[in-house]
């Protein structure tokens, strides 16, 4: 693995993350619904968690600056 492909993959992880806690579809399958709030549950705690600030340490990006506008 090149050093750009590990970029792009912390870069992924953050994205999804973003997406996955700011996600507010309402879905019609409740199945859907609770994967839905499990995906955020998972998104808040990664993002209150050592994994973020790892990643975003490595990928050099602002760690706070990316969870204050996450967690807004």
């Amino acid at each position: 693995m090149t050093d750009e492909q590990a970029l792009r993959i912390g870069e992924a992880i953050i994205l999804q993350a973003v997406e996955d806690l700011q996600n507010e579809h309402v879905y019609k399958s409740p199945s859907r619904e609770n994967q839905k709030l499990l995906d955020q549950q998972s998104a808040l705690d990664f993002f209150r968690g050592p994994w973020f600030t790892v990643i975003a340490d490595a990928i050099n990006v602002d760690a706070n600056k990316i969870r204050q506008k996450a967690l807004t």
